[in-house]
């Protein structure tokens, strides 16, 4: 379907055509460009259309929301250092302009030609009626994301269903159309819709980046080292990051990741008094599986695996209790009467190291202390 055909009323003057059998006729001619829901739902707008009256305007409001998060090197003043050159080439691209602003220290206030632009540090919301194409002012948007050194966190783009679908111009001519120019922007996003959809319904698409330390323990498996018996709290950090402490009585868990590409580290620690430490050193490297690890081990020598240390005792560090690991290196220092600090490290059985070649560059490594 051409922006021509669809910028016409359904029922054009002089036709005997009643205004379902116009639609009949002109959204045959669109099956190529409109979806089933868009076509089902101008049915449902047909149905107290009356051709006699004038052309109207379209009220139902398309709103864009996009959330920017911040990191070490984002502007002080994120997106509110921008001049407001850049907030009108923003509202130009969908067919509206600036008519009056105000500010205060938070919020940029904008009023348009048809509806609303407002700007904080991290966020933007943009609502507009009539046949404005909202969606054209994404790529605008993301590139004032990128010149104060943010990231996209969130989007969502969300309209009532329109009273003349018809008459709107691209990328807003069906939901298929919205959708495909969505998902080139925001690929991971999902698109919904609420309620019938030959009734009064929403059409709603989320982008969720958000990154939430609940869902990080989950998703990363930490929760089964810090399990929902301890008292946690937490802390993603930019550029990169993630610390976790967790107590339970007289016992603590900390850890603290670094995730990177050609560089990844991680360490744990606590002081959980146990005999032998084999079942945590399991957990613990079966959720960060290290390419190389060190675990350093300080025995107090009335401790239960300070006294199996003192027996000759396994305590779940040595070779035996790791297979999928060679040792390369113990270093054992006894600092005081009974007191032993020993110092382990590790390498996978296919690293070069394992195999007596020369050193790589650095693979991620972990920590493991007691």
């Amino acid at each position: 379907m051409s922006t021509d055909d669809v910028s016409q009323p359904p029922v054009l003057a002089g036709t005997d055509a009643t205004a379902a059998e116009q639609v009949v006729a002109d959204t045959s001619r669109a099956e190529s460009a409109s979806d089933p829901i868009t076509l089902m739902a101008m049915w449902g707008m047909m149905k107290d259309f009356d051709p006699s009256h004038d052309r109207a305007f379209e009220g139902p409001e398309k709103r864009l929301e996009i959330i920017m998060r911040e990191t070490s090197s984002t502007h002080e003043d994120g997106l509110r250092a921008l001049d407001d050159s850049v907030w009108e080439n923003v509202v130009g691209s969908l067919h509206a302009q600036i008519v009056s602003r105000i500010r205060n220290d938070i919020i940029q206030s904008y009023v348009l030609t048809e509806s609303s632009l407002f700007v904080m540090r991290n966020r933007i919301i943009l609502i507009t009626c009539g046949t404005t194409t909202l969606l054209n002012s994404v790529p605008l948007i993301l590139d004032a994301i990128s010149s104060v050194r943010g990231e996209l966190e969130w989007a969502s783009f969300m309209h009532k269903n329109y009273s003349f679908p018809w008459e709107q111009r691209g990328p807003h001519l069906s939901m298929a159309e919205e959708y495909k120019a969505l998902k080139q922007h925001f690929p991971k996003g999902r698109p919904f819709i609420f309620g019938p959809v030959d009734s009064d319904h929403y059409f709603f698409y989320c982008y969720d980046d958000v990154v939430r330390p609940c869902v990080v323990r989950a998703k990363s498996h930490l929760d089964q080292i810090v399990t929902d018996d301890w008292n946690i709290h937490d802390l993603q950090f930019a550029p990169c990051g993630y610390s976790i402490n967790a107590i339970r009585d007289y016992e603590y868990q900390t850890m603290h990741i670094t995730p990177e590409d050609h560089c990844s580290f991680a360490s744990y620690e606590t002081n959980s008094k146990m005999e032998n430490l084999s079942d945590r050193m399991r957990v613990v490297l079966g959720v960060f599986r290290p390419q190389r690890f060190t675990i350093i081990v300080i025995l107090d020598p009335q401790s239960a695996v300070g006294k199996a240390f003192q027996e000759a005792r396994p305590i779940g560090v040595e070779p035996d209790s790791l297979p999928e690991y060679t040792l390369i290196n113990r270093t054992t220092n006894e600092f005081g009467p009974g007191y032993v600090a020993v110092k382990l490290n590790y390498v996978k059985w296919d690293d070069p190291l394992a195999k007596g070649e020369e050193t790589p560059a650095a693979p991620p490594e972990d920590n493991v202390s007691h």
